[in-house]
């Protein structure tokens, strides 16, 4: 009598379990695929402070400081130029004209000003929610008090 090649009953039963136990991280996974591949377009609150803070310290040790449309362009004591520019929707650093160091993401806008010696960034976001700060220098903290 010839053996017949096929599963038998065992062989079946632990597949079948070995394919429900996969199965059953499926709830488990989607719902963290999902969140992982969320297209927000608004900005982070964390990258619009780190984005503010570093800015705000190169603005107080700049000498000169250039705003043209959406450039932001600081002259240091050291002659590099470090330069705040949109580009499509990021917002990039760059020093002596080189590197591309993105700071700020998904940007709509972003609208510097100077006041005398306060700097005034206004940004919308791809929700457009509007954000604002003033930096400050320490100079002119010193002629208020």
């Amino acid at each position: 009598m010839k053996r017949e090649k096929g599963f038998t009953l065992v062989e079946m039963l632990v597949s079948f379990t070995l394919f429900l136990i996969i199965v059953s991280f499926f709830p488990i996974i989607i719902p963290l695929a999902k969140q992982t591949y969320n297209p927000d377009f608004s900005m982070n609150e964390m990258e619009w402070e780190i984005f503010v803070n570093q800015l705000a310290m190169e603005y107080r040790e700049a000498k000169e400081v250039g705003i043209h449309a959406t450039t932001l362009t600081l002259k240091m004591e050291n002659n590099q130029i470090i330069t705040y520019e949109r580009y499509e929707d990021k917002i990039r650093r760059r020093v002596d004209e080189s590197g591309h160091e993105v700071v700020l993401q998904h940007i709509k806008n972003i609208m510097y000003e100077q006041q005398k010696e306060r700097l005034l960034i206004r940004s919308t976001d791809g929700v457009n929610k509007v954000r604002e700060e003033t930096i400050t220098t320490f100079l002119m903290l010193a002629h208020e008090t």
